[in-house]
């Protein structure tokens, strides 16, 4: 049986709760219900409102004419005082949070009629039965005479514990036992309504909860295109099997990397979840899919190349607290500004040489793309006793572990690479070194770049981009300044896109990332709906994702794989 997609007071977080206009755009959302509250006016009309009091979805305070109007009456067995209500195709499911109303209607409608079930502290508001005994065995296999289902909440389902899950209670075991379909309320894409454990990801929790649980229907504020639930939430696609057991190193064996679809950039690794450029961070993001697995590569004072975005500790470590490496505090010029911290000196966190190692030991074919960090600050501060530079020293590290070929070469699609830098010179310097795809990195419209001084106008100009292609094959600007937006909502779409393809340049732009704070507000939220705008509007051709589980889980809905075809012959 397909579960059900209830959506609680319509779009309530992109309208106002309860408006026509809100429910409208949740059916065009796809919801498969609109839920609504249905309150009595004092005159006896039935009207969709939330609450008994007007005062929190109206201005009625604010006029003076309906002053007299204010009263105080018992609700729930609360005393609630303000402008109480005097105005107020058929249902599909009637609920109601008092067993004695869905009973007192049952020889007046067959429709079918849902429990609602509060919280554990709170007792029905009729019966005053606590939740214990409104959910045991017996209660409910008297309660199945009148309803076809119950409405829990979610977290009586699963209690959280300092907002992470615990362990399930038996309650959706039992209602289906007893036939009951179980409908929880209430989800929200919002970062502070979801547990830590689906990491600010809403379809994590949907599919945990669909999947896992295996609820019959849900109630949530956001609805989303049908396309996206059932495939995400329901199993999403069968063409993506698990890879068979081979030796770490036999690439000929391995499930290779997909080409059909944008490439999916685990940025620092799977860094939304765990730190970042850690080796459990880049375990993560293999684990959940990603295509490349991204990482900044610094040289330390002694010319070892590691797995580092800064060129201090400070902000990473907490070295700032430990006394013993006080002295070490230094203050150099990066990039045309002055930094004072601790700088990476001989602490090993994870070699360029580790890094290159957790992509060729994965099950199956893992592509990298490293970046040539900050070279001109480290060819002026880091020397090297054979006299390279940095480039020389990251070029021959790739080599070693066997990296070479054009893009789409059978070399390439053996160990796939990509090399990124924000300096044009290093890798118009490294293209006699190697063939290998590179990546221009595109700063903010206000920076320049840090070896050549040129603005960002300059190096985007048709006749720039003409010229750098004889060196890389694709662009990595910020994504805001292809999108530029404007308070927090976006902005007419730049041309970069269309004029870096016409120089048949790809495009990879960054950082996408599930927090609130980062998705404009065009999103609701949602990070879903920013893929699928810069995938499908944009046509971008890779994404740099701190999150690149929930990337990967779009991608295998809205662009799953040819089914009559096989992901070899697509290479």
């Amino acid at each position: 049986m397909a579960s059900f997609f209830l959506l609680l007071q319509s779009d309530e977080n992109i309208r106002f709760a309860s408006e026509i206009l809100n429910f409208g755009r949740a059916i065009e959302d796809g919801a498969d219900f609109i839920e609504t509250d249905v309150l009595a006016s004092k005159d006896g009309h039935l009207i969709c409102s939330h609450d008994v009091i007007l005062d929190t979805t109206t201005d009625v305070a604010n006029h003076s004419e309906f002053a007299n109007r204010k009263r105080s009456y018992v609700v729930q067995g609360f005393n609630v005082t303000g402008w109480f209500v005097d105005w107020l195709r058929q249902p599909v499911f009637i609920q109601s949070f008092a067993p004695t109303s869905l009973i007192y209607i049952s020889n007046m409608t067959n429709s079918p009629k849902v429990l609602l079930i509060a919280e554990v502290p709170f007792p029905t508001e009729d019966t005053n039965q606590s939740y214990y005994e409104i959910t045991s065995d017996s209660y409910l296999a008297f309660i199945r005479g009148y309803v076809v289902g119950i409405g829990p909440s979610k977290d009586s389902i699963v209690p959280p514990k300092d907002n992470y899950l615990g362990q399930p209670t038996d309650l959706v075991a039992r209602a289906h036992a007893l036939n009951l379909q179980v409908h929880p309320y209430t989800f929200r894409n919002e970062n502070s309504f979801l547990h830590f454990d689906f990491h600010q990801d809403p379809y994590a929790e949907y599919e945990y909860w669909l999947n896992e649980i295996g609820v019959d229907g849900l109630f949530t504020y956001f609805t989303v295109h049908a396309s996206i639930i059932a495939l995400v939430i329901l199993g999403g696609s069968n063409a993506n099997p698990v890879a068979t057991h081979q030796s770490k190193l036999d690439v000929n064996h391995k499930k290779p990397l997909q080409t059909f679809r944008p490439y999916n950039v685990a940025h620092r690794g799977s860094s939304g979840i765990l730190p970042e450029e850690t080796t459990g961070a880049y375990l993560m993001a293999i684990e959940e899919d990603a295509d490349f697995i991204e990482a900044d590569i610094v040289a330390s004072k002694d010319g070892h190349l590691i797995c580092f975005h800064d060129v201090t500790l400070d902000a990473t470590t907490d070295i700032a607290s430990r006394t013993e490496f006080a002295n070490r505090k230094r203050t150099y010029e990066v990039e045309r500004v002055n930094m004072t911290g601790f700088f990476v000196g001989k602490h090993q966190i994870i070699t360029f040489g580790e890094y290159i190692l957790i992509a060729l030991y994965a099950d199956r074919i893992v592509g990298i793309y490293p970046e040539i960090k900050n070279p001109v600050f480290i060819n002026e501060h880091v020397k090297w006793l054979d006299r390279k530079k940095f480039e020389d020293k990251f070029v021959q590290t790739l080599l070693k572990y066997g990296y070479k070929g054009e893009y789409m070469s059978e070399d390439w699609l053996r160990q796939p690479l990509f090399i990124q830098c924000f300096a044009p010179t290093s890798l118009i310097y490294i293209s006699n070194m190697t063939n290998s795809p590179k990546v221009l990195l595109i700063d903010d419209t206000t920076v320049y770049t840090q070896d050549t001084n040129q603005s960002y106008n300059e190096i985007t100009s048709d006749g720039y981009l003409a010229f750098i292609r004889k060196y890389v094959i694709g662009i990595g600007p910020w994504k805001d300044t292809i999108v530029p937006p404007k308070d927090n909502y976006l902005g007419p779409p730049t041309d970069l896109v269309a004029r870096a393809h016409a120089h048949n340049l790809q495009v990879h732009p960054y950082t996408f990332r599930n927090e609130n704070k980062y998705l404009h507000f065009n999103f609701h939220q949602d990070p879903y709906f920013e893929y699928e705008f810069w995938l499908k509007e944009i046509g971008v051709d890779g994404l740099f994702t701190d999150f690149p589980g929930s990337l990967h889980n779009f991608q295998e809905c809205r662009m799953p794989y040819p089914k009559m075809e096989n992901r070899e012959t697509l290479l």
